[in-house]
């Protein structure tokens, strides 16, 4: 039985070592990644703010009735929604400053061509 060769498959000798590049570029960008998930997670959470201001007071202040606790409640939504706008603006500053050449073969921003 003879053993035929696939064609199209590059020899083994000529192949990367496995991932050593890609480990590399990652490796680099470790932190960068970093800092994006944790941005992220605290946005996810800044946009549920109006969710738990509800369900505080319908758990916590129309039981109780407690008018102090509602003020507390309404302070504390109140401050992540500032914080969530400037967020917000910040992240479209930043977009602005993105350079052309990441924008995309349109110059959209968002990489579809027309």
């Amino acid at each position: 039985m003879n053993v035929v060769p696939l064609r199209g498959l590059p020899d083994q000798d000529r192949l990367p070592p496995s991932g050593s590049e890609l480990r590399r570029a990652i490796g680099s960008c470790r932190q960068a990644f970093i800092g994006v998930a944790l941005m992220s997670g605290m946005i996810n959470l800044l946009y549920l703010t109006g969710s738990f201001f509800m369900l505080e007071v319908y758990d916590r202040v129309l039981p109780s009735r407690s008018v102090p606790t509602l003020v507390g409640l309404l302070v504390i939504a109140a401050v992540l929604y500032v914080f969530s706008v400037r967020e917000r603006d910040n992240t479209q500053r930043a977009r602005a400053r993105e350079s052309p050449q990441c924008r995309g073969a349109s110059g959209d921003g968002h990489g579809s061509a027309h």
